[in-house]
Formats: structure tokens, sequence, C-alpha cells
């Protein structure tokens, strides 16, 4: 805080910390908390919003262990069954999947940030960091779904990739790894820059 006082002065500096709390008080937080307080409430029609049935309730979170059956699993050759809900499964994959894509995340981004941080001429960062920052000027949405249109059947990659000899017939890449193959590119290709900046900013300061 002392280096941005003496970089830009109290005035600037303040403007600086209260749009940066701002933002995060308007895009983050209320957002989560409003989030939050809904969890407790009953999915409802529109017109029975704000009436009798439109309580709070922990109806919610009791449903997650509500007539749980035995499913079936493989890990690494071993087979068990445990007691779960679909709702519990559905929980426990959407950790599992973004443990993954982090992972995948982390793993390609180190690289690009020590490249960046410690290899690449200071006159040519600029002109990088513009390439890696233009996809961003896209909605997140449209890139997401840019790459549902790549992985799709007999999609542009698997066109390109029989067309060099790579592959004999199209390929449904959205059933590998478990059928959520698609969900975890996008995941990782929506948000790598969002590890990648954080890496390299460490990086500078080693």
């Amino acid at each position: 805080m002392q280096a941005l006082l003496r970089r830009y002065g109290w005035g600037l500096s303040t403007a600086t910390v209260l749009l940066t709390a701002f933002w995060l008080l308007m895009l983050v937080v209320l957002p989560y908390l409003n989030l939050f307080k809904e969890s407790f409430r009953p999915y409802l029609i529109a017109k029975d919003i704000g009436g009798v049935k439109d309580v709070f309730t922990f109806d919610n979170y009791l449903s997650i262990l509500h007539n749980p059956t035995w499913t079936p699993h493989e890990i690494l050759g071993f087979h068990f069954s445990t007691p779960m809900t679909i709702h519990l499964q559905v929980f426990l994959s959407t950790i599992a999947f973004s443990c993954l894509a982090t992972l995948i995340a982390i793993l390609a981004c180190y690289p690009m940030a020590y490249f960046m941080a410690k290899v690449l001429p200071p006159k040519r960062l600029s002109t990088y960091l513009m390439v890696l920052i233009i996809p961003l000027w896209v909605s997140e949405l449209m890139r997401a779904f840019a790459w549902f249109i790549m992985l799709t059947y007999r999609g542009p990659l698997t066109v390109v990739l029989m067309d060099i000899g790579l592959l004999n017939d199209g390929v449904r890449w959205t059933w590998y790894l478990w059928g959520y193959s698609g969900v975890v590119v996008a995941l990782v290709y929506v948000y790598l820059l969002f590890m990648l900046f954080p890496i390299y900013n460490s990086m500078t300061s080693l």
C-alpha cells in the first residue's frame, strides 16, 4: 500500500482501492450472498414466488441425502459401491472435474508463465500479452460454444485430423473422459488466463 501511495498519491490510490472494492462487492460478494440466500428457498413457478409457499427451508440441502442408492464405482481397477443420491453424485462430480480442470490449467500455464517472466525478451512481451488477451474480448459463452462446435462428431477438429491422416473416421470427443471431456476442455480454455497471469505476476517478483 505504501508503494502505491508513493507512486500515485492519495487521490488516485484511494480511487483505485474504492473502485476495486466496489467491483468485488457488486460482482462477487453480493451475488454469492444472494445465491446462498436463494438456496434456502424452494423452486417455485413465477406466480407462487412471494406467496405462502415461498418460505425459507432446509429441504434443498436435505434432498442431497434423500433416498440413497448403491452406486458402482471403479478406481484403478478396483470395483466398489457406495450409497449415494443423484444430487450427491452431481455435487462430487462437479468438484472432481473442477479439480481436474484446475490441475490441467496449472500444468499448462506454469511453463508459459516461466517463459514470459524469465525467457521472453521485454520488447516482445507486450505483443505476447496482447495475443493472449485478445480472446478475452469475445464473450465467455461464445468461447465455450466454439469449443462445443470444435468437439462435435465430424467437427472441425476431427476433419483436420482426418485430413492429415491421424484419424480414419469421426470421433465423439465428448465421450472421452467419462463423457465430460468437452466440459473439461471448455473449463480449461475459458479460465486459462485467470491461472496464467497470477503465476506470471508471482514469477516476475522472484
